[in-house]
């Protein structure tokens, strides 16, 4: 529900949105007036706040117009707060809540969903290696979980024990 209303704002018009990733969105309207958006639960509220841009630093000074529930937004009030402004995100100066961009999210999001996946399992005493196109044919398939304990083996140790690449995860299965 959030990640739509996001997109719907994002995409409506051309102005700014920043987002805690959570349930509240500023959106930079015009030059001197943002939105504040908050959803809690499946409800919402939205008020339009002036604002002042000095220094890289957006300075939130008072609310000119309000619409939805009041008592909601003022869980997650913003009024008087100062947020450093960067390229990608607004972080809040007072307590360091960032408020991400939907552009960077965005980017994120695709990076994460291209990542590989760089996995190793040593299961008595050979490696094999898991992608993602072999995982469902996988020694994982065929290990009693009951019968082993899992640990992590340091990058360094695995490259010099087993000549696993150092950027791989290496997980080793040891009898109980």
């Amino acid at each position: 529900m959030i990640i739509f209303v996001i997109c719907v704002c994002s995409c409506k018009t051309n102005n700014l949105v920043y987002t805690n990733g959570i349930n509240e969105t500023l959106q930079l309207e015009h030059k001197a007036t943002l939105k504040y958006t908050k959803i809690t639960g499946h409800t919402g509220s939205c008020e339009w706040l002036t604002y002042s841009l000095k220094n890289d630093t957006l300075n939130i000074q008072s609310n000119t117009i309000t619409i939805g529930s009041r008592n909601a937004i003022n869980n997650g009030n913003v009024y008087g707060q100062m947020f450093k402004l960067y390229n990608d995100s607004l972080v809040n100066v007072a307590n360091g809540i960032s408020f991400y961009s939907t552009e960077y999210l965005k980017k994120k999001n695709k990076l994460l969903a291209k990542k590989k996946l760089y996995m190793y399992v040593i299961f008595e005493g050979k490696k094999h290696k898991i992608t993602k196109r072999n995982i469902e044919h996988s020694i994982l398939r065929k290990i009693d979980y009951f019968s082993y304990t899992t640990s992590t083996i340091d990058p360094q140790v695995a490259h010099a024990l087993y000549n696993i690449p150092l950027n791989y995860i290496t997980l080793e299965f040891t009898r109980k």
